[in-house]
């Protein structure tokens, strides 16, 4: 079986796993990040032949986005993983580090594997360091805004919805943008400037 399609079969068969227990869970909130997981799936696979991202980027949002649905379905004392506090670095109202911080701040990296192969394809020759970095993070940065509108409306339509405050808004861009900014590092440390 070609690499493309053993992404796209763990990828379908993670995402209906947790979609059966989000819906034995009677949690169907969670049913509409199945739905927008399946379009970012179907978007890494029709693109794949075109920008040929990395086996890394592909078995890191592998296991991202197993991790990402056991954060809002699977429990720790009562919480959701997404609301355990992992390490105590700040407390009220900030909250930090929780769970829900460390997956925007992995996301947002491994989303920069991606983004650096679209780029790289568009970039002209001799382009500066600094300038792909910049445009790689924007980029990231530029999802990771995408991904908050729709929680947003996941918010709007579920009153009781585990997404958060203002401040949690917030600090997902903080986590997502400091991501951004070391995947996009990573990803350029050995591409040369030619003079």
């Amino acid at each position: 079986m070609k690499r493309g399609k053993l992404f796209l079969l763990v990828s379908v068969l993670i995402i209906l796993f947790f979609s059966v227990f989000a819906i034995s869970q009677k949690n169907y909130e969670f049913l509409a990040y199945s739905v927008v997981g399946a379009l970012i799936v179907w978007l890494i696979y029709a693109t794949d032949k075109i920008y040929k991202y990395s086996n890394f980027a592909k078995i890191s949002f592998l296991v991202w986005i197993f991790m990402h649905f056991a954060g809002g379905l699977f429990k720790y004392n009562g919480k959701t993983w997404y609301s355990t506090m992992i390490l105590t670095l700040v407390g009220e109202p900030y909250n930090i580090l929780k769970y829900d911080q460390i997956l925007h701040f992995a996301v947002y990296f491994i989303a920069t594997f991606f983004l650096y192969s679209v780029v790289m394809s568009f970039a002209e020759k001799n382009t500066s360091k600094f300038k792909l970095w910049f445009v790689i993070v924007l980029c990231a940065v530029g999802v990771g805004a995408l991904n908050e509108i729709m929680e947003f409306g996941v918010y709007i339509y579920y009153a009781n919805s585990g997404v958060g405050t203002y401040i949690n808004n917030a600090l997902d861009l903080v986590f997502n943008t400091l991501g951004a900014m070391l995947g996009a590092w990573v990803c350029l440390r050995k591409y040369k400037v030619k003079k």
